[in-house]
């Protein structure tokens, strides 16, 4: 008996909110690439647009749902005082630079609050890809091992390929201004994984529909419209 073969599109929202808010949104991140690179608009007042309309009501939001929360306050009240002390690393590392004539502190504190927002990002990202396998039937988390190691690969991977790269960021860590052989060949191999990555991906999500019949069409589309742009800001040898 022939199998009915079927693309599962069950959303998080519905179709429209979904690739409005979850997936379009990723069009904003080409748009101020294209503002910057082609029409030579400032990183620095494209950063401060994205602060004012994107970042603040964003974290305003997190704020009304937790510091402005009286119920958030009896039930967290030690997370919330507690939470606060990680404000005072910015001043600290800026003492200690100060006392001693290095900017070194502060760059460590820089370094590591992009590292941290970054993997907040890739979280949120895995986040909304464990819902759509949820909701379309699929394993999710470590359960589905292959989604979780390409989707981790194809974020992660390509920042660290950036971070070898840059001219400001290689200073920071301590490198030279050139990369060396070793650098160059972990670059080299970065490039042979992410491509893995993705073959892989393709090959996995055409034997599910064969074997089972059935395509998870918002998981991939979701992947079609972050992946990309991550690939691009790290990997692309002019952007990056």
């Amino acid at each position: 008996m022939n199998m009915v073969r079927s693309v599962s599109v069950n959303w998080i929202i519905d179709k429209y909110n979904d690739l409005l808010w979850f997936m379009g949104a990723c069009i904003s991140g080409y748009i101020l690439i294209y503002l910057n690179i082609e029409l030579g608009v400032s990183a620095v007042l494209l950063t401060w647009f994205w602060i004012m309309t994107v970042d603040g009501p964003h974290i305003f939001g997190t704020v009304s749902r937790t510091y402005l929360d009286k119920q958030e306050w009896i039930n967290r009240s030690p997370l919330l005082l507690g939470s606060l002390l990680w404000f005072l690393l910015g001043p600290i590392t800026v003492w200690l630079g100060i006392i001693l004539q290095t900017r070194k502190p502060f760059f460590i504190f820089l370094t590591f609050a992009q590292v941290w927002a970054y993997w907040h990002v890739v979280r949120q990202h895995y986040g909304f890809m464990m819902i759509y396998q949820k909701k379309n039937g699929e394993l999710t988390g470590k359960n589905n091992p292959a989604d979780y190691w390409i989707f981790y690969i194809l974020m992660c991977a390509p920042f660290i390929s950036f971070i070898l790269r840059h001219p400001d960021a290689r200073p920071q860590l301590g490198l030279g201004p050139v990369l060396s052989e070793f650098e160059t060949m972990i670059v080299s191999i970065i490039n042979i994984v992410v491509i893995s990555a993705i073959v892989l991906y393709v090959l996995k999500e055409y034997h599910h529909y064969k074997i089972h019949a059935n395509f998870n069409f918002p998981k991939t589309l979701f992947l079609l419209s972050c992946v990309p742009l991550h690939l691009l800001i790290f990997m692309h040898p002019y952007i990056s």
